[in-house]
């Protein structure tokens, strides 16, 4: 299982470049009211370095206190890295690299036929990077391996939340490795031995200080999913590329992993080109979407920025819009993360996998589940979305009215609407206030809606109960509860609360923002009996079991929920909760109880 902030917004381009920018825009995203868990740096380290991985303490001072403060405002730090040392620095690219010379001397770097190092120019990156001369470190060496570890752990112990493995894909074929390999050999296993190398490190740190560990890794192989995350790479902002994304995403799930994201914003600025202009409002808004509902989220570009405010007010408005709504999701996201570590099921799944009998969802890859409740379906470049629904009794969650499938409708996409269905005889755990970083402790204020049309017989995960030193993930998170909004006056010009979905959107229309309900009063027997549910290493499986008895619904769990918020085919004229008798309140399509 991966940190439970790695759900939350990662705020990245490429890059900020000093201490002073990072810390402003952490600042800024908390007067504008955004959620988020972390934020990135490309560029950390003094130019032509790379290898050292050590910070530029000249843009970068006091690296450890540079944490240490985000850490307290909620925040993470992730760290760019790539398995390949240059030859050559300097502005006249002719000074030998001490750190090449010392990998050498070291027999570190992967070989010629020779025995001297494979040198090869890098065809892709930026800047320092594209066409230097590199040689690539030879993770098939124990010692080399150990050598990148040793760097990895002191980052990690410094605090860094997690490290971004870029590269990796260029190996000449003529290579030479130290198990004996060629590069053509190799190829594809070199990703997979660099991803587990930084893993591992980070992991020996994590597990030591009572956290998970995880990375950011562009390339892959079998055997990827072992070393969590990935992202699908440098991809054009273009809104006709999102498609092309998405088939990434599905198929990557498909292939066993699950934990992924993309760039949000779009990396290549419209086009292949490298055209360095902003996206458009609209580009910006339809990629954030289908990011945010994606089972990681990071906002990432090529120079140009990628923060939210820089773009309109209805832009901005729109972006807050699903960046809250995510947030509400996390007892969701959690759940479904808990469930794929221990089956394998993606988070992000393909129609196909969710419905194998439905011949007319095998076609389609334009939209997808996320976990078993929402069906999503990004919207690309065209303002109306046609959308297949496979056979069941569907909840449109922008309008609140019930749809059978089966069938294909065509859905009217305002900027800061994207189609959202909620499946029948599913549930959808949604936090009733959405903060401004990842939940601190297991969900406690929380409410379950469901959409009860016969019966309902799920597993639902939570973290562990604080008290029960099982899972020490959250217990330790330094300091995420603190607010970072409260030191900063909010953004006059954006009000996140009115950017919120409004009452006509039911999912949280549903749930109140500002509900009067104590968590601790509501299920005053939750954390007591949490031994009653099953404990396992990712968090705390609690059944619910519903059904639908004419008018009256029946409903049975142990959740630490708030209340219930039932979608029904019929007005309901009761809700029994474990034996205990609630009128339902109506809510539009819906009803509520409070428990």
């Amino acid at each position: 299982m991966i940190p439970k902030w790695a759900f939350g917004f990662w705020m990245s381009k490429m890059s900020y470049q000093s201490r002073d920018e990072v810390e402003t825009v952490v600042k800024r995203a908390a007067r504008f009211g955004m959620s988020m868990d972390v934020i990135h740096i490309d560029g950390w380290q003094t130019s032509g370095t790379d290898g050292l991985l050590e910070f530029d303490e000249e843009r970068f001072p006091k690296p450890a206190d540079m944490i240490a403060q985000l850490n307290e405002n909620g925040v993470q730090l992730s760290l760019w890295m790539y398995p390949y040392i240059l030859q050559y620095i300097g502005t006249d690219n002719k000074t030998v690299n001490p750190e090449f010379e010392k990998l050498e001397r070291l027999g570190y770097l992967v070989k010629n036929a020779d025995g001297s190092p494979c040198v090869f120019a890098l065809s892709e990156g930026e800047g320092d990077v594209k066409g230097m001369v590199t040689g690539a470190v030879d993770f098939t060496n124990p010692d080399a391996a150990e050598y990148t570890k040793q760097k990895i752990r002191r980052l990690m112990e410094l605090g860094v939340g997690v490290i971004k493995t870029d590269f990796s894909e260029e190996i000449p074929e003529t290579a030479v490795f130290s198990d004996g390999t060629t590069g053509k050999e190799t190829h594809n296993k070199y990703p997979l031995l660099y991803a587990k190398t930084i893993y591992e490190a980070s992991k020996e740190v994590k597990e030591a200080q009572h956290k998970r560990a995880m990375l950011w890794g562009r390339s892959g192989y079998a055997g990827s999913q072992n070393y969590p995350a990935n992202w699908a790479g440098d991809s054009s902002t273009h809104k006709n590329n999102l498609a092309a994304i998405l088939r990434g995403g599905l198929s990557i799930g498909i292939s066993g992993v699950s934990f992924w994201g993309f760039d949000i914003g779009g990396f290549y600025n419209c086009d292949y080109e490298g055209n360095r202009t902003k996206p458009t409002d609209e580009e910006y808004v339809r990629s954030a979407q289908m990011g945010l509902l994606s089972p990681l989220s990071r906002s990432h570009g090529q120079a140009t920025p990628r923060e939210p405010w820089e773009y309109s007010a209805e832009a901005q408005a729109a972006f807050l819009k699903i960046n809250k709504f995510r947030y509400r999701l996390f007892p969701y996201l959690y759940s479904i993360a808990c469930e794929t570590c221990r089956t394998g099921v993606p988070m992000m799944r393909a129609m196909l996998l969710e419905f194998p009998e439905d011949l007319s969802a095998r076609d389609v890859s334009t939209q997808y589940m996320l976990g078993d409740a929402l069906l999503v379906a990004p919207v690309f470049d065209q303002q109306t979305q046609h959308v297949y629904l496979p056979a069941g009794s569907w909840i449109n969650l922008n309008t609140g009215g019930r749809i059978s499938g089966a069938l294909w409708t065509c859905e009217s996409c305002p900027l800061d609407e994207l189609p959202l269905y909620f499946r029948e005889n599913t549930v959808l755990p949604l936090l009733n206030n959405a903060g401004m970083h990842s939940p601190e402790t297991f969900f406690e204020d929380f409410t379950i809606c469901l959409n009860l049309v016969s019966e309902i017989h799920t597993t639902l995960y939570t973290d562990i109960a604080r008290d029960t030193g099982i899972n020490q993930d959250s217990a330790v998170e330094p300091n995420a509860s603190v607010n970072a909004d409260s030191a900063v006056e909010p953004d006059a010009s954006v009000n996140a609360d009115s950017a919120a979905p409004d009452a006509r959107v039911n999912v949280d229309a549903a749930v109140e923002p500002n509900t009067s309900v104590n968590a601790d009063s509501a299920a005053p027997d939750a954390r007591d009996n949490v031994d009653s549910a099953a404990q396992t290493a990712d968090g705390t499986a609690y059944t619910l079991d519903a059904r639908l008895c004419g008018t009256t619904a029946v409903i049975e769990t142990k959740l630490p929920c708030t209340g219930f918020v039932l979608y029904t085919p019929e007005t309901l004229t009761e809700v029994i909760v474990n034996g205990k008798s609630f009128q339902p309140v109506s809510e539009g399509d819906a009803c509520r109880i409070t428990l």
